[in-house]
Parts: C-alpha cells; structure tokens; sequence
C-alpha cells in the first residue's frame, strides 16, 4: 500500500481558479515515481520520473482550469495501491453559474453559493488486500480483468464483507469466502470480516440541499491471456 503523508487517499488539494499551485514532491519509494495531474495544462504535468528517494517541484497555473479532478502515480502502477488523490479547483467568481436554471429566488440563490464553498468530496475506489502485481498475475491465470475486491473505499474508508450463508456457488462454480470463483489450480482465500468506520460526509440538517464531488478510481486493464 502506498499513501501520501501517511494516508490514502492523497490529502485534497484546494485552489481557486487562477492560483498558481506549487506543490512539492519529496519520494521515499524505492523505484522511479511520478505525479500525474490529470486535465491541467500540459506544461503543468511534463517532468521525467522522479528518481527512487528523490524530490521534484512543480508549478501548476490553474488559469482556466475548474472543478473537481485527481492525481496519481503514473510510472508504476502505484495509483491502484493507493497513491493518489483529488484535487479541487474552486470556479472564479468571475465565472458565470447556472443557477438560475433551477431558481430564480435571491435567498435560495445565495443558499446555492455558500453550499458551493462547503462542497463535499468523496473518492470511491475497489479495493483489494493484495497488490497490482498479485492482481495481474490473477488475470492473466483467469484471461480476464480482476472483478472480485474486499472492500469499497469511501475517501479511504470500508469494511470487509464476506460470503454469507446460503451462496456457496454461482453459475455451478464454487465460491471462496470472499464470494469468488477461484481459478483452477489456486488455492481458495480466506476472509475475515471487518467492523471499520465508514466514511459520512453529509450533513443536511437545516440546510436545503448540499454540493458533492464524486471521483470514482477502479483498476482496469485489458490482458492478453496468451501473453
């Protein structure tokens, strides 16, 4: 598992729209990293891999950029292990709102904008307790993409839930504990429940209505079985 400053997700980065973001990038991974942040400028995101235990720092011109979007690690598969995170650039003020599209009651409108500056984010991720290694090797043994995780993260928060009673098979295949068909010749994996804190963000009382940002990471690769 790989984290940022002790945790995964990645912290949220916030800026508003025109801020120029200098972030930097102090690496204690072993192998050749980088940062990749997604839909900015493309003069925000070039750098060569940062060498194993190396440090870099970047400018970002947030210059025409708004809303919600995410960064990862993009040399190694180290995003799917849990090295990334959002970031959310909040619009100019400047920038005109489609708000008035929904109402056109000056109380509700100024609602609307101070929901905005409270938005909430959430990342939801598949989350497996085995490594993008492990993972692929299993694909490759299915010839298929990995469908079968532990838990669903919410901003880094889930539980473990295995089979229950009364779901032994599907489609005359033998599940596991976790509730997956096992490969032939794989050993079955055991499961041990988990009684975690899940992740609650919203809180609607008093208020009409609230603003959220979802950001949705899975791992998808297509494999060769042959290969």
């Amino acid at each position: 598992m790989f984290v940022c400053n002790g945790q995964s997700p990645c912290p949220t980065l916030y800026a508003e729209e025109g801020d120029l973001v200098e972030l930097n990038v102090k690496s204690d991974i072993y192998a050749q990293s980088s940062i990749h942040w997604s839909d900015y400028p493309a003069e925000s995101m070039r750098s060569f891999p940062i060498l194993p235990r190396g440090n870099f720092t970047s400018v970002i011109d947030t210059t025409g950029s708004w809303g919600l979007n995410w960064y990862a690690e993009h040399t190694t598969a180290a995003s799917a292990d849990g090295l990334y995170g959002m970031v959310y650039v909040a619009p100019s003020q400047s920038r005109p709102r489609p708000y008035r599209l929904i109402t056109h009651d000056e109380i509700e409108l100024r609602m609307i904008m101070e929901a905005e500056k409270q938005v909430k984010h959430l990342a939801i991720k598949n989350h497996q307790h085995r490594d993008t290694g492990w993972k692929m090797l299993r694909m490759r043994a299915e010839g298929s993409e990995f469908y079968c995780y532990d838990s669903i993260l919410v901003n880094g928060k889930g539980r473990v839930h295995c089979r229950q009673p009364g779901f032994e098979k599907l489609n005359g295949h033998d599940l596991d504990e976790t509730g997956c068909i096992q490969p032939p010749g794989l050993p079955n994996e055991s499961c041990t429940p988990s009684n975690a804190d899940y992740e609650v963000e919203f809180y609607l009382r008093d208020h009409r209505g609230c603003f959220a940002n979802i950001m949705l990471r899975s791992l998808k690769r297509k494999v060769d079985p042959t290969s």
